[in-house]
């Protein structure tokens, strides 16, 4: 997924093609590309972290974007504690 994100999303820039990672993180979570697409354009996260995101939404807000659960999602996902040992 990094590779995709870090090489083949350049290349896509310069040479437009269908692929997207964030349609194919969206279609493993189950769950609308909306949600995808803001995490990867307003908050510049890599590919993998928005898989994490993608994974913490709830079933029933899945399949409709909801942009104040989207904040609420992000909100808790930039203070979690995190051990660096």
């Amino acid at each position: 997924m990094k590779i995709i994100d870090t090489v083949l999303n350049r290349i896509k820039i310069e040479f437009y093609w269908v692929y997207s990672a964030e349609y194919y993180v969206s279609s493993t979570q189950h769950c609308t590309l909306t949600y995808a697409q803001h995490f990867y354009k307003k908050h510049m996260f890599p590919i993998d972290e928005i898989a994490e995101l993608l994974g913490e939404i709830a079933p029933n807000k899945k399949i409709s974007f909801d942009k104040n659960y989207t904040n609420a999602i992000y909100k808790s996902y930039i203070t979690k504690d995190v051990d660096d040992s």
